[in-house]
């Protein structure tokens, strides 16, 4: 009969931390799905890209549920003569999986883009706050579906380019991405159309394989 008292208020207090955990679970379930949870995400991401690259930042809307879709509309990023909008970004993941497992997104859409670039001071804008540090594991993140729809980049330079600019347009692209030290670019497909002021026409371009840190398949 001692043992019985003993062991119940164990009982009760193991229920009662179950409970408690099932109630900040369940809580936390539906914040992630609130616009509060979106308008945190947001903010997140601005920091960031001020952050990483010192540029600006507009997003005109983002929806969805963050526990494992959002679709970000209107971005626009803007630093010195460089220049990227973006009229829809979609992505699918597993919140859980991203942060406590594998980062890996699912999907990843980006439906009319628009990039505008100056060749000489693009690298500043790359290696903006590279510290020169290898890679670790914690840096590798998976990327297993990328597509992107109608692209057009523009690339200027004054020292290559003096009397024109060379555009990619109506980039179509589909593969997947791994970063880390053994970064890899899968390419399922990848079409556009070279246009320069020096070509009579437009040239179409075609591609399937993948790249990787050692070499092009």
């Amino acid at each position: 009969m001692s043992s019985e008292k003993h062991i119940a208020p164990w009982i009760t207090f193991f229920g009662w931390i179950v409970a408690i955990g099932l109630i900040l679970i369940v809580g936390f379930r539906f914040f992630i799905s609130t616009e509060l949870a979106l308008r945190v995400i947001e903010e997140k991401i601005e920091s960031e890209i001020e952050e990483v690259l010192g540029a600006d930042l507009i997003l005109t809307s983002i929806s969805g549920d963050a526990w494992d879709n959002l679709l970000i509309e209107g971005i626009e990023v803007q630093k010195d003569a460089h220049s990227v909008s973006i009229a829809r970004l979609s992505m699918k993941y597993v919140l859980v999986d991203l942060v406590f497992g594998d980062p890996v997104i699912n999907s990843l859409i980006i439906d009319g883009i628009d990039v505008s670039v100056d060749f000489e001071t693009i690298n500043e804008i790359v290696w903006t706050n590279n510290t020169g540090e290898d890679k670790t594991e914690e840096d590798v993140f998976y990327i297993n579906q990328i597509q992107i729809i109608d692209g057009d980049f523009d690339i200027k330079s004054n020292q290559y380019l003096p009397d024109s600019l060379i555009s990619l347009d109506n980039l179509a692209f589909q593969g997947d991405l791994r970063t880390g030290s053994n970064q890899r670019l899968g390419i399922d497909d990848l079409n556009f159309q070279i246009n320069h002021g020096r070509l009579p026409e437009a040239v179409s371009f075609g591609l399937d394989g993948a790249i990787t840190n050692h070499s092009t398949h």
